[in-house]
């Protein structure tokens, strides 16, 4: 990391800092603003408390990515701040869930007021937790930077279409009826397993073999009138 250097100093007075009251006092408010207020910050994340859909969205811990500097324009270690909310795209009890891990860089936002008094289920106002305006600690996750390559995703295209990308396995739960309304359901699996009846309005074509209890569609046998077996369906 670049440090900062005689050329690239901040927060430094000008050539003009003590040439009257009025600058004087410009530029120590203006150092005021900048030392004392958080408005936003990059950071690391470094732990999350989120348990998926076992719970809402939890909190997590990050370190800043903007190093402070001493005097001499060298970076100093940063502190990793624990506690900071995130946010989740969920409105009531519907939710879309992808809780941050570590090592996601993500963007904050901080509080004018101390929010530690907010809890899951605050639904009322409730006074400040401290006298402390825009600080680090009342920071919120307001969502992911520099994402790293998706190998799972849901993509919602401007053509109208959605990609589910699950390369290990997706999973639909629904304790009543699940329906699909489409023009055409094309399935391709080198196999399809149903658990329960099969009730089908239409015809079906199947240019593969089908099995019900065990009785193969293309390959079973009936018995013959006379004795013996019929031929195979044709």
């Amino acid at each position: 990391m670049a440090q900062i250097d005689d050329h690239t100093k901040r927060g430094l007075d000008t050539a003009y800092s003590d040439t009257g009251a009025y600058n004087a006092l410009d530029f120590a408010m203006e150092q005021k603003l900048r030392n004392g207020l958080t408005t936003s910050f990059v950071g690391r994340i470094d732990a999350c408390s989120g348990k998926g859909s076992d719970d809402g969205s939890g909190a997590v811990s990050a370190t800043q990515l903007t190093a402070q500097a001493d005097a001499s324009g060298k970076s100093l270690p940063m502190p990793s701040m624990s506690k900071l909310p995130y946010v989740r795209v969920q409105g009531g009890i519907a939710a879309l869930i992808i809780d941050p891990v570590p090592g996601d860089i993500a963007l904050f936002s901080s509080c004018k007021q101390d929010i530690s008094g907010i809890k899951q289920g605050t639904d009322a106002p409730v006074p400040a937790g401290s006298y402390r305006q825009f600080s680090q600690s009342d920071s919120v996750m307001v969502g992911a930077i520099h994402t790293k390559k998706p190998e799972v995703w849901i993509e919602i295209k401007q053509d109208k279409t959605v990609i589910i990308h699950a390369p290990k396995g997706c999973k639909i739960e629904s304790d009543e009826t699940v329906e699909v309304t489409a023009k055409k359901v094309d399935i391709t699996a080198p196999e399809v397993s149903i658990t329960g009846d099969v009730t089908v309005n239409g015809s079906i074509k199947s240019t593969g073999d089908m099995s019900a209890g065990g009785i193969s569609l293309q390959s079973h046998t009936h018995r013959g009138d006379s004795g013996g077996t019929t031929g195979k369906p044709q």
